[in-house]
């Protein structure tokens, strides 16, 4: 976390969207996250395992280009954080593990199917 936290563009995604800026955010984005509260669960030792932590950090991007769009400003730095934060997780996790890991887009469709469902 302490390696993403110093990337250059990382200050966009460490705090809250400010509603009051972006007052169609929640229509947007159905789970809004930002890096301060995935490292407050960390810090809390809130996380079951190390792919619920990396889902969670995926998600701060994945929903910053759903919101701003894949070219705008926020959205490229989305994408090149998500891409830097995938290459220190993949040195974090080893080769064993790769085969269970779900990604973030995984893991909302299968959200998406059982909340389909019920």
């Amino acid at each position: 976390m302490s390696l993403l936290m110093a990337e250059g563009m990382v200050e966009p995604f460490v705090e809250p969207v400010d509603l009051v800026f972006n007052p169609s955010y929640p229509t947007v984005v159905d789970h809004g996250l930002c890096l301060s509260e995935v490292q407050s669960q960390l810090q809390k030792m809130s996380y079951l395992n190390r792919y619920d932590f990396g889902s969670d950090v995926e998600r701060v991007f994945d929903n910053a280009i759903k919101f701003n769009g894949p070219r705008s400003a926020i959205g490229v730095g989305a994408k090149h954080l998500r891409d830097t934060f995938d290459c220190i997780f993949a040195a974090c996790v080893g080769d064993v593990d790769s085969r269970f890991l779900l990604t973030c887009e995984m893991r909302m469709g299968l959200h998406d199917n059982l909340y389909s469902l019920s």
